[in-house]
């Protein structure tokens, strides 16, 4: 089934059984023509066709006429057009009316040759023609035109556009379209003129397509000018009937006349038609030429026979196969060049390319397209491999900066690095917002920047400079050419600047400081260096929070270990003041007459083990403190045999001390927890023993003899006194409640009423 279908066959194959046709369908085809053609020899079938003609071709010429005066006042009546125009006139802004011309000529699929806009005067203000043409009339001062003159007649008439016949500077004729331009109070203002093209609006529609020697003209309303096709002109002449007849509004009628200058007479069949077109009449005039009927009839009957078929399958074969020749192997080598592209083969020889018709010049596209295309890719690779050099020396100068802590070293050392790194970047600096909206600059590069640190340079957020604005809108800013930049704000310490651009360092939502670089060259800061500083400045916000937030956290570690320090010093106080004692000194070993006070007060100072010089006796004395986080809470003294001291003895001397000072605070942590379970205990018998008894003597005299076993103290004493109660009306006050002794209950003034147990509390605890 593939071998039926044409789309599978080669090309030469298709070319060949092409032409074949090509000549059999010729062959009918002319066979047919001179068919018809001895059929319609007769004068009433020829008159038919000619009136059917010069009818068809009047419809199309009123049609474009028609279709392009709807066009033109569509852009004239247009509010954008109209306000350009308005523009123009009044105030000489002629760049916009310029551009709507264009745009006009542009949209009229080539039925306008130019445009003009003129004022009331005659003076033209603004015109337009397309690419690659010329203006046709170049004096701007059009008061003494045609044009103007019929311009002028527009503003008696009712209608605003109006058709103009002149003749240009090269003497040739030419029709316009004049449309007048009014403001809003209908105010006359100046014309719109627009000239029409004849080769796109009459003169397409003039075409013989049946070859027969039919041509047609037309006469313009003076009567003497005529338009009609390069190749007609020749045959066009006023001097015939068939003119006159037409010229004197006579009906329209298909007649038989000669035409032509005296000395080259020719009969014709000739037909006229009237085309009225903004109140003007424009005459088309069609003639058949009678000679040329007969001679084409004569060449039909004459390529007729046997001798026409196989010559012409004989011309279609050899046409078919010198074209296939010509078409298949250069797409070939086209087809092998571009396989050879695929396999990243560049350099592929393509002969067809020499060539001068339309295969060559495909075969130059196709050379252009490949060097193109090994120039992007070589372009993209350079691009890649800068990118990629941005990128590892951004991440170069991302791991430097990640082991600093020092802030201020950290900024010094980034701005440093990426004028060392970037080529193009000269200076580099760090701005950080401080708490007023300032942005005070940090670190800078070279000697200006030294200047500058030296004086506190700094920017107030929303300034007038690429700084203040990246602190105030948190976005990329830069200055291309500082020459002509509106942000840039010169320093006198950098006046080579010529390019600047500024990153903002985000910490969230946040601004806390800017990134500026600076270069001697103008717009250099492509997209790809941007994105790569961004990034860079995405890391040094990092590495400036890391440092922030490890200052910070050593500052708190700093505080918990002081705090942690002053607990453990205040809890060994408490300790030893419970013990009654100052000091916890043991020893064990042989005493010696070593002196340790200069060890100990160096141990006391650094807080690290302190090592003697060796004694008369051959040891060495050793202090060890015993450090529990972060306070000395005593010393180990040790005289270590000088023959066996080495490092690991200080080492296990240290330990041991360390593991000691953990020990010790154990076993004092043990013993205060073991006294506030006694404590709780006592605390909870007692509470036991008071809560069975319900007289108030019974409950104070319990409380009283458990708190001396419990204090082992020999007398306890418990006072109470009775609360002040409202004085009486005499204005005299209670006397005072007394607490005769242990045990005894308060006595209450003889004039006093006792209040209830609930109301005695304790003076004292």
């Amino acid at each position: 089934m593939n071998r039926l279908r044409l789309s599978s066959w080669s090309i030469g194959t298709r070319l060949l059984l092409g032409f074949v046709l090509l000549a059999l369908l010729v062959l009918a085809l002319s066979g047919a023509v001179s068919f018809l053609s001895a059929s319609q020899v007769n004068l009433q079938s020829l008159s038919a066709y000619v009136r059917e003609a010069g009818d068809r071709r009047a419809q199309l010429i009123t049609t474009a006429l028609d279709a392009t005066l709807a066009y033109v006042e569509t852009v004239s009546t247009n509010p954008e057009n109209q306000r350009a125009f308005y523009n123009a006139i009044l105030f000489r802004n002629t760049a916009a009316a310029e551009t709507r011309l264009g745009a006009a000529l542009a949209g009229s699929e080539e039925t306008l040759l130019t445009g003009w806009l003129m004022n009331r005067t005659g003076q033209i203000i603004s015109q337009s023609v397309p690419e690659a043409a010329e203006l046709p009339l170049q004096n701007p001062d059009w008061s003494r035109t045609a044009i103007f003159q019929s311009a002028r007649e527009l503003a008696a008439d009712t209608r605003p556009t109006a058709l103009v016949v002149f003749d240009n500077d090269r003497n040739s004729t030419e029709l316009a379209l004049v449309h007048r331009l009014v403001d809003q109070n209908a105010r006359l203002i100046g014309y719109l003129v627009f000239t029409l093209n004849p080769d796109t609006l009459i003169y397409t529609s003039l075409v013989d397509t049946a070859r027969l020697g039919l041509y047609s003209f037309m006469i313009l309303p003076d009567g003497a000018t005529t338009l009609a096709p390069a190749e007609f002109r020749g045959q066009v002449s006023l001097e015939s009937a068939g003119v006159n007849r037409a010229l004197n509004d006579e009906n329209a009628v298909v007649s038989e006349y000669n035409t032509g200058s005296a000395d080259a007479r020719r009969a014709v069949i000739g037909y006229h038609t009237h085309i009225t077109f903004l109140g003007r009449s424009l005459l088309l005039l069609t003639e058949l030429n009678l000679s040329s009927v007969n001679e084409a009839l004569l060449n039909t009957v004459r390529l007729t026979g046997f001798p026409v078929v196989v010559g012409s399958i004989t011309i279609g074969i050899v046409l078919a196969l010198l074209l296939s020749y010509g078409i298949v192997v250069p797409l070939n080598q086209m087809t092998a060049t571009m396989r050879a592209m695929l396999r990243g083969r560049l350099d592929e020889p393509l002969p067809a390319a020499s060539r001068g018709d339309e295969i060559g010049r495909l075969a130059q596209t196709l050379v252009e397209v490949r060097q193109q295309v090994h120039t992007d890719q070589s372009l993209m690779q350079r691009r890649l491999r800068d990118r990629d050099r941005d990128i590892r020396l951004a991440q170069d100068i991302s791991r430097a900066l990640t082991d600093e802590r020092d802030l201020n070293v950290l900024m010094n050392r980034v701005v440093n690095l990426i004028v060392e790194s970037f080529p193009i970047i000269y200076h580099a600096q760090i701005f950080l917002v401080d708490s007023e909206g300032y942005a005070v600059l940090r670190a800078s590069t070279g000697a200006a920047g030294k200047a500058l640190l030296a004086r506190g340079h700094r920017l107030q957020s929303g300034s007038v400079s690429i700084i203040g604005q990246v602190i105030e809108q948190g976005q990329v800013i830069s200055a291309r050419d500082t020459t002509a930049s509106d942000v840039h704000r010169q320093n006198e310490f950098l006046p080579d600047t010529r390019a600047e651009l500024a990153v903002p360092l985000l910490v969230g939502p946040r601004v806390i400081g800017a990134l500026d670089v600076q270069s001697r060259q103008p717009d250099v800061f492509a997209s790809d260096l941007v994105a790569v500083l961004q990034m860079l400045a995405g890391q040094i916000t990092i590495a400036i929070e890391n440092v922030r937030l490890y200052e910070e956290s050593q500052r708190r570690l700093a505080l918990i270990a002081g705090e942690q320090r002053q607990m453990t010093r205040q809890d060994w106080q408490s300790y030893w003041q419970s013990r009654r004692e100052a000091a916890l000194s043991r020893s064990s070993g042989n005493p010696t007459p070593t002196d340790f006070s200069a060890l100990r007060a160096t141990a006391l100072q650094t807080g690290r083990a302190a090592v003697g010089t060796p004694t008369p006796h051959g040891t060495i004395p050793l202090v060890v403190p015993l450090q529990l986080r972060g306070e000395t809470l005593g010393l180990v003294e040790h005289e270590i045999p000088a023959r066996d001291f080495r490092q690991d003895r200080l080492l296990l001397a240290e330990e041991l001390a360390s593991r000691l000072a953990v020990s010790l605070d154990n076993a004092r942590l043990f013993q205060e927890s073991h006294k506030a379970a006694e404590r709780e205990r006592m605390v909870n018998q007692i509470s036991a023993r008071l809560t069975g008894q319900t007289d108030f003597q019974d409950i104070i005299q319990t409380a009283l003899k458990e708190v001396g076993q419990a204090l082992r103290t020999p007398q306890v004493a418990l006072r109470l006194h009775l609360l002040a109660t409202p004085a009486p009306a005499t204005g005299t006050a209670l006397p005072p409640a007394t607490a005769p002794g242990a045990g005894s209950q308060p006595q209450p003034d003889r004039a006093a009423t006792v209040p209830p147990a609930e109301d005695f509390l304790p003076d004292r605890p």
